[in-house]
């Protein structure tokens, strides 16, 4: 859950830190030790001190941001346990991916782009190394963006291929895809051939999300990761 307390980090300690200086200097005489705990800690209740609550109450916005974004992921964590029982059996079908529950070693959120009231992305591990990638959001753009190229039927060394999924209604299970290296000066040839290619198909179709995360080497392959900004952003 260490991504859930970097977002939190990130809403609090800009505050945090602008209240420290304006008591910093209040407080001149102070230690940076005294200071310290002078904010913080109220040693003689062994609590937060008047000063530490007080910011709360100045920054409600703040607090009522941070309680809703806990609030969502636990949410979106529970959904996402609930549709792999669910789903199971499509997803081993279809990904083969062992989904048992009793195997699932590791919940991690992604820093990506939030959905649906705030929930994002979530890696699913399990024991035996396999993952599994869960969106809440719809996967037309990705199935539209397949038939796309199947029309293409782009012959190799240009074939571009999209990593597999499954579509439910407003959410999505998709295959891991893990950066691999070329093992050959022929694979890396083919792969910026791909690379030609697919940055001719993703500017016909005014792709504007094209940064690094999105992207993984696969061999002598590209993967696309995220396929929102397709189709919906021509020029009327």
């Amino acid at each position: 859950m260490q991504h859930v307390a970097d977002e939190v980090d990130n809403m609090i300690l800009p505050i945090v830190a602008y209240e420290i200086h304006v008591h910093k200097c209040d407080n001149n005489a102070l230690t940076r030790h005294e200071r310290y705990r002078n904010f913080f800690v109220d040693s003689s209740k062994h609590s937060w001190t008047n000063v530490a609550r007080e910011v709360i109450q100045k920054y409600p916005f703040v607090f009522t941001r941070i309680t809703t974004f806990c609030l969502s992921t636990v949410e979106n964590i529970k959904t996402c346990l609930n549709r792999l029982v669910k789903d199971g059996n499509d997803i081993i079908k279809t990904l083969s991916v062992n989904v048992n529950p009793v195997n699932l070693l590791q919940i991690h959120l992604s820093g990506s782009d939030r959905h649906r009231e705030g929930q994002t992305v979530i890696l699913l591990t399990f024991q035996d190394k396999q993952k599994l990638v869960y969106k809440n959001c719809d996967s037309s753009v990705d199935q539209a963006l397949q038939v796309f190229l199947n029309l293409l039927d782009l012959s190799y060394p240009y074939d571009i291929k999209t990593r597999k999924f499954i579509k439910k209604n407003n959410y999505s299970w998709y295959e891991y895809i893990e950066h691999k290296s070329c093992n050959s000066m022929s694979e890396m040839k083919n792969y910026y051939k791909r690379s030609g290619s697919m940055l001719a198909v993703l500017d016909t179709l005014n792709y504007c999300d094209g940064h690094c995360e999105n992207l993984v080497a696969h061999g002598e392959y590209p993967y696309l990761m995220d396929t929102e900004i397709f189709f919906d952003n021509f020029d009327v």
